[in-house]
């Protein structure tokens, strides 16, 4: 638009000044310079405009295959080795590739996953249950894990890793025996810089941090200080 309304005032004053009478020819000729300078300014700023979408562009990224979203992730990790994590689950299990890589770095971890006692669909249950016990063998006596439980629907699988990447995909609820599925849907990976990213970033700040603020009581916090609450019921 700049750069439009630029070469629009350029043309007009090009056509203005052929018709002014030749005496007045000077005066025109001495707004040459800065007719150029906002041209110029213009020209600048929609380069700055193009570039800065075509980068944002390319911090945002859409994946269809689960193999190539985790090596991605992966390798992310062990370059930048991130300082704290906070992590949006359903049971667990697709996320502890990257728990145990984070753990060796002495990451702050935060994960929420679906509370057992509130999943009527047996199957999925019992994975969550088999989930919990792993993770409580994998970080014993690790205090920088805390898990805890939500009781709402899943809906948004997500990992937030620092200030700087997000991962997202939703979850899609089927007539299946598994009841819902996450990790064949495409996964959204961005950068935290970019306004794409923030953007998505306030959403699961909103839902992670809702999640874990409502999930304090005892029946809801599975793991905290390096050992599984013994008050919690699996």
């Amino acid at each position: 638009m700049a750069v439009f309304l630029a070469l629009v005032a350029g043309l007009a004053f090009v056509i203005a000044s052929s018709l002014v009478p030749s005496k007045y020819q000077n005066i025109a000729q001495d707004f040459y310079p800065f007719l150029v300078l906002v041209i110029l300014m213009g020209l600048v700023s929609y380069v700055i405009g193009i570039k800065s979408k075509l980068e944002e562009q390319h911090e945002t990224e859409i994946y269809l295959d689960e193999i190539r979203a985790s090596q991605y992730i992966q390798n992310y990790i062990s370059i930048e080795k991130p300082r704290k994590v906070d992590l949006l689950e359903y049971a667990g299990h697709w996320a502890n590739s990257n728990l145990a890589l984070l753990k060796t770095f002495d990451c702050k971890l935060r994960l929420l996953i679906k509370n057992p006692n509130f999943e009527n669909n047996e199957f999925q249950k019992k994975r969550i249950q088999d989930s919990i016990r792993a993770l409580a063998i994998m970080f014993e006596f690790y205090n920088d894990m805390e898990i805890r439980a939500y009781r709402v629907n899943a809906s948004l699988r997500a990992r937030k890793f620092g200030d700087t990447l997000l991962c997202m995909r939703w979850f899609t609820h089927t007539y299946h025996e598994r009841g819902i599925i996450g990790h064949e849907n495409p996964m959204i990976i961005t950068s935290l810089h970019g306004n794409r990213g923030r953007n998505l970033e306030l959403m699961f700040n909103r839902v992670f941090e809702e999640c874990w603020s409502q999930a304090e009581k005892d029946d809801d916090i599975v793991f905290v200080k390096g050992q599984l609450n013994p008050k919690f019921k699996t």
